[in-house]
């Protein structure tokens, strides 16, 4: 008898295990007596195998929602099984694991009501798990209801302290062999009919950009063509809804195609656009801030990043948020980083001091919501074109500035132009409206004619400068003229003459100059709608490097790489993505799968 007793009594333990195991967390929410999604609960029988979770019912009783979960065994109400009930942050979900339990419930099946916004049923091994996704911070408490066989959740909002965390996106596919290997779960995304993958929430970025390249790499060995993206979230936000970006698509997109075959690009950010390089190799970037307006998702602004390509590292180089930045270029010492940030017919002036941290607005210290061009001299000064009615050549110094000094004058009292500006060997050079192009000593201010051009482009040394002449044809077609001058000799060779030209840079040496022209009448023009030239200075010959996929291009680290970038339509927005194309030996496939991409 006394066996018996002892029986039943460790049975009565192991039942109510769970329930004690609750009893014993103390509420921490800021709602009294409700338990805060940084606890996790638990309870059930362990004892039950095989029961049936029948539905999911949503009701809306005053300030909380109650979400009850009906379990059936042979038809008929069944006791609660074994659960746990985890919070996640990120967006903001209760995660209830049914332990030796099946589901006969659908996901999305629920509407959303009050902070609840819809439910994910999975099937994870023998037990089957539901979450709950709700629209920020919740508390809750738990009712169990055996002759119901009903387990209740008891939601209210939580004002707790929204935080920001960093996590790995993944197009979401059930049942995937990720989603063990990376601890991922399911989320709905903002538009709470589409549903992702995400990762656990990362502190830093540098963490989350190495979990992505696990991903990534797994994702490739299974011959999968999804690809996964880091995104920021608050830990009430939902992940933004944004069309699956595949594989073959990034591939095709960054490609030169040439008589061998195509040469693939490396993808080097699917979410910001190259500015300029620094001086350890990282790459200055415009990452997109997306938010909802009026119902959809839009581009709110920009923010400045710096992504090292040694390194793997990315940081965020102010918190400020801007407009749109057009152009970026650090002093010589690299302490300071001038950019210009449009916004609708202004184009406003900024420095940052990368030591400080500090952000100077130019624009408000004399230079008007206008700079048309701007170069760094040699001497640590800014030069800029710049004003409000009327253009006007300006110096910054920023070193006078830490002085409290007026660190801003004005080269001359003439009225300048909408041009370029360029420095090299002590001069400022600019343009004027007439064709002209002018040299300004910059210590004794004196002006002299230079050339007569439509405009002109210094390379990074100063040793060369390429003159651009454009005209407009009867048909009201342009055409373009390019002549390469040696600064020092004033010898001047003439490399394109009357060409449709689109784009021109640069190799940071200064030892070729790049430029695109028109891969119109070609075959694949759909695709490829300009080819890549590289003239080379050492030798004067031009060569063709094949036919490009985009139509924007930017400086590499050498004459044999460059930065090309495309816009992709993903729901309505068009989010910048950046490659970096190795024109020496990177990966060459002898067939591609062409895309029509969007500039």
């Amino acid at each position: 008898m006394r066996s018996f007793i002892a029986i039943c009594l460790a049975l009565l333990m192991l039942l109510t295990a769970g329930c004690a195991k609750q009893a014993e967390l103390v509420p921490e929410s800021s709602v009294p007596g409700y338990f805060s999604q940084r606890q996790t609960l638990s309870g059930g029988s362990k004892m039950l195998r095989n029961v049936l979770l029948a539905d999911v019912t949503a009701v809306r009783e005053g300030e909380e929602v109650c979400l009850t979960l009906h379990f059936a065994q042979d038809g008929e109400p069944s006791r609660i099984p074994e659960y746990t009930v985890e919070p996640l942050m990120s967006p903001a979900r209760l995660k209830v694991t049914l332990h030796a339990a099946a589901a006969d419930v659908l996901a999305l099946d629920l509407p959303p009501m009050g902070e609840f916004m819809g439910m994910v049923v999975e099937t994870v091994e023998e037990s089957a798990v539901v979450y709950l996704q709700f629209s920020g911070h919740v508390a809750y408490k738990l009712e169990e209801n055996e002759e119901s066989g009903t387990l209740t959740l008891r939601v209210r909002a939580d004002d707790a302290v929204q935080l920001q965390q960093y996590h790995v996106k993944v197009p979401y596919r059930e049942n995937s062999g990720l989603a063990g290997q990376f601890a991922l779960t399911p989320a709905l995304c903002d538009d709470f009919e589409h549903l992702c993958s995400l990762s656990a929430g990362f502190e830093t970025i540098e963490n989350a950009d190495a979990q992505c390249k696990a991903i990534n790499t797994a994702l490739e060995e299974a011959g999968s063509d999804d690809t996964a993206e880091v995104i920021r979230l608050y830990s009430g936000q939902a992940p933004g809804y944004t069309e699956p970006v595949s594989r073959s698509m990034l591939t095709v997109m960054g490609a030169i195609k040439t008589d061998e075959g195509v040469l693939d690009g490396e993808l080097i950010a699917m979410d910001a656009r190259f500015l300029c390089w620094t001086d350890d190799g990282g790459m200055v970037m415009a990452r997109p801030i997306v938010e909802e307006v009026d119902g959809a998702d839009a581009i709110t602004g920009e923010e400045l990043w710096v992504y090292n390509l040694n390194t793997g590292r990315r940081e965020q180089l102010s918190d400020a948020v801007f407009v749109s930045v057009q152009k970026a270029a650090f002093s010589s010492d690299w302490r300071y980083l001038a950019f210009v940030d449009q916004d609708e017919g202004a184009r406003l002036m900024y420095l940052l001091d990368r030591r400080s941290g500090g952000l100077t607005f130019l624009s408000a210290e004399g230079m008007g919501d206008y700079t048309a061009d701007f170069a760094w001299g040699t001497d640590g000064r800014l030069y800029a074109m710049c004003g409000e009615d009327s253009m006007q050549l300006m110096a910054y110094d920023p070193v006078v500035a830490q002085s409290d000094e007026d660190a801003l004058t004005a080269m001359e009292e003439r009225e300048g132009s909408y041009g370029s500006v360029g420095y090299a060997d002590g001069k400022v050079f600019f343009g004027d409206r007439d064709g002209l192009l002018y040299a300004l000593d910059a210590q004794t201010h004196e002006r002299v004619q230079f050339e007569e051009t439509s405009g002109f482009l210094l390379s990074p040394n100063g040793k060369k400068m390429l003159l651009i002449d454009v005209e407009l044809m009867e048909d009201d077609t342009t055409v373009t003229t390019l002549r390469v001058r040696d600064m020092a000799s004033g010898l001047t060779v003439q490399i394109a003459s009357q060409t449709a030209i689109s784009g021109y840079l640069w190799a940071q040496d200064g030892s070729a100059l790049f430029y695109l022209t028109s891969n119109k009448g070609a075959q694949d023009a759909q695709d490829y709608p300009v080819r890549l030239q590289r003239y080379s200075v050492v030798t004067g010959v031009t060569e063709d490097l094949g036919a490009l996929a985009s139509n924007t291009i930017f400086r590499g680290q050498t004459q044999d790489d460059v930065i090309v970038l495309f816009y992709q339509d993903r729901g309505g927005v068009f989010y910048p993505i950046t490659y970096k194309i190795d024109l020496t030996g990177g990966k060459m496939t002898e067939e591609d799968e062409l895309i029509v991409t969007l500039e």
